[in-house]
């Protein structure tokens, strides 16, 4: 997902087959939008499973640097409709 401006919209950010194929698409949005760990810290929105998002900030941290990182869980009502093992960066 991608939200513009202060919640305007959220849209799809990318459709893909692989983990490592959404991390580089997320990566590649990052760089995009000039994200750094220096000026950014990263917000991780996880449901139950957290491996998928473990995963991603592992790839995140040998491929672009080390953010400061604030995982927070999604609620139940809100994990139901996006599935187990969501997340949102």
């Amino acid at each position: 997902m991608s939200v513009e401006s202060i919640l305007e919209s959220i849209e799809k950010l990318a459709v893909t087959r692989t983990n490592k194929k959404i991390f580089e698409t997320i990566i590649e949005d990052m760089q995009k939008n000039n994200v750094d760990p220096k000026t950014h810290d990263i917000y991780i929105f996880e449901s139950s499973n957290s491996h998928n998002a473990d995963d991603f900030l592992a790839y995140l941290s040998e491929n672009y640097g080390d953010f400061t990182i604030n995982k927070v869980r999604i609620a139940a009502s809100l994990s139901v409709h996006v599935g187990n093992g969501a997340y949102g960066v």
